[in-house]
């Protein structure tokens, strides 16, 4: 079989699978057991989880850069990575506009429900 014929048997078989019909079945209000688990999983760590590891994570790389272990490049990583995951709702609403899904008491919500 050639190079081209093979690749356009996997793009094929690519295009067969890329949105399976029950992918589709969940409302926008629906709360099964995965998107619960995941739900909680992302409100857990939101909350005093991550701001203790994150006060941490300042302290240690904080005294770091002072001692001169740490570059300032790090210190901006850092700060970045503290935004992205304390940001990480507002920045996929940006993304998705309306359609953005968001966690409230343990069941997810879309767009203008979760205001």
């Amino acid at each position: 079989m050639s190079k081209i014929a093979m690749f356009c048997l996997m793009l094929c078989c690519i295009l067969l699978f890329v949105e399976p019909a029950e992918a589709r079945k969940s409302s926008s209000g629906s709360s099964d057991v995965v998107s619960s688990v995941i739900c909680n999983i992302v409100t857990q760590l939101s909350g005093p989880i991550s701001q203790a590891i994150a006060t941490l994570v300042i302290i240690i790389t904080g005294y770091s850069f002072f001692v001169g272990k740490v570059s300032i490049g790090m210190l901006f990583i850092v700060a970045a990575g503290i935004m992205f995951v304390f940001g990480a709702q507002t920045i996929m609403g940006w993304i998705l506009g309306q359609r953005a899904y968001e966690c409230k008491g343990g069941s997810i919500v879309q767009g203008a429900q979760a205001k």
